[in-house]
């Protein structure tokens, strides 16, 4: 038996198996050429799809950043309203509040190292004067009125143990203190190291 015929015999032998693999062979090669467009577009679609959620992802991030930013200039921006109104409920309190306002002076002379003697709040009353066009307006009514809604209290001071050094550095701890206090009458005596002070502090009504 010759080659020829040895092929020939194989391919009757296993003419089935041949076929069904020629069959799968070119079923295999038709689906992936129609398969490979379908699939490479979906890969397209995803890559696409993933760039759009990625760049809407980052704008996201962005905005949350800028929120925070906001926030953040809000908190500040409360923070310092707060503050000035403490401070402006310091400098003119919304009462007289006669005992704060003994304690806060007794703080200050302790602070300079003096010894508070005597010490005496009196809120001032302002009288109403009926104003016609009869009416004389002295200048030092003008001044020692008020606007509207303020009010105002003498303190009274008797400090022991002052030099001329402590008088200076106490005058300049009222001043620089936050509640509104104006001095209108000073009495110092060096040879007792004494001092009497008289002071207008001023509150909300």
């Amino acid at each position: 038996m010759n080659l020829g015929e040895m092929i020939a015999l194989l391919v009757v032998k296993y003419f089935n198996w041949l076929v069904a693999f020629l069959v799968i062979l070119v079923l295999v090669s038709g689906g992936w050429i129609y398969i490979k467009p379908q699939y490479e577009y979906l890969q397209e679609v995803k890559t696409t799809i993933t760039e759009e959620k990625e760049a809407e992802l980052a704008k996201l991030q962005q905005q949350f950043f800028q929120l925070s930013g906001l926030r953040n200039v809000y908190d500040n921006l409360v923070a310092t309203y707060q503050t000035d109104i403490n401070k402006i409920n310091q400098l003119l309190p919304d009462a007289l509040g006669q005992e704060e306002l003994m304690a806060e002076m007794e703080m200050l002379v302790e602070r300079n190292g003096l010894l508070l003697k005597s010490l005496t709040i009196e809120e001032i009353k302002e009288a109403k004067v009926l104003v016609t066009p009869a009416t004389e307006i002295k200048p030092e009514d003008k001044a020692d009125s008020l606007p509207s809604g303020l009010g105002k209290a003498r303190v009274n001071l008797e400090v022991m143990g002052v030099t001329y050094g402590g008088l200076k550095n106490f005058l300049a701890t009222i001043e620089s203190n936050l509640r509104l206090l104006d001095i209108i009458n000073l009495d110092f005596s060096p040879p007792g190291e004494t001092l009497n002070l008289e002071i207008l502090a001023y509150f909300k009504r």
